[in-house]
C-alpha cells in the first residue's frame, strides 16, 4: 500500500489518499454513498414531493378543465341539435324560396329577351330610317349640285351669247356708222 503524502494541504495533519483501488473502493465508496443520502437524499426527497405536489396540482387543475370542457361539449351538443332543427327547418324554407326565385328569375329573364328583341327591331328600324334619311339627303345634294352645274352652263352659254351678240351689235353699229358716215359724204358731195 501506498501513501501519497498531501500533508501540506493540511498543513502538518497525516491525513493521505489510499490508491490502492482494492483496498479503498468500498470504503470510498460507503463514504460517498453515505454523504449522498444523508445529505441529498433529504433534498431529493423535498424536490421530488414538491414535484409531486406540483403534478397534483396540475392534475386538480386540468380534471376541473375536463370537467368544464366536458360541460361545455354537452351545450355545445345540445346547440348543434337545435341549430341542425333549425338548418333543416331553413333548408325546407329556402327550397321553397329557390323555387319561387327560380321561376321569377325565368319570368324575368324571358321579360328581358323580350324587351331585348324589341329593342334591337326598334335600333334596326331607326338604322334604316338614318339610312334612308342620309341617302335622300345625298341624292339631293347630288340632284341639287348637278342643276347648278347646268345652270352654270346655260350661265356660261346665255354670257357666251351675250359677249356674241353685243359683239355682233358692236359690228353692226360700226357698220351703219360707217354707212352713214359714207352717205353723208355722198350727200355732201351731191
Amino acid at each position: 500500500m501506498q501513501l501519497i503524502d498531501i500533508s501540506f494541504l493540511f498543513s502538518g495533519h497525516g491525513f493521505g489518499i489510499n490508491t490502492n483501488f482494492v483496498e479503498t473502493n468500498i470504503f470510498n465508496l460507503l463514504i460517498v454513498l453515505i454523504i449522498v443520502i444523508v445529505y441529498v437524499g433529504n433534498a431529493l426527497v423535498k424536490t421530488i414531493q414538491d414535484r409531486r405536489n406540483t403534478i397534483l396540482n396540475y392534475i386538480s387543475i386540468v380534471d376541473g378543465r375536463l370537467i368544464k370542457a366536458e360541460q361545455k361539449a354537452s351545450l355545445a351538443r345540445d346547440e348543434l341539435v337545435l341549430a341542425q332543427n333549425m338548418a333543416n327547418a331553413l333548408h325546407r324554407q329556402l327550397g321553397d324560396v329557390v323555387q319561387r326565385e327560380k321561376k321569377s328569375g325565368i319570368d324575368q329573364a324571358n321579360d328581358e329577351i323580350r324587351r331585348s328583341e324589341q329593342s334591337k327591331e326598334d335600333t334596326v328600324n331607326f338604322q334604316k330610317q338614318t339610312t334612308v334619311r342620309r341617302f335622300t339627303i345625298q341624292i339631293i345634294q347630288l340632284a341639287c349640285e348637278k342643276a347648278r352645274t347646268k345652270l352654270r352652263e346655260k350661265a356660261k352659254i346665255r354670257e357666251f351669247r351675250n359677249i356674241v351678240m353685243n359683239d355682233q351689235i358692236e359690228k353692226y353699229k360700226i357698220a351703219t356708222k360707217k354707212k352713214i358716215a359714207a352717205r353723208k359724204l355722198a350727200e355732201n358731195k351731191m
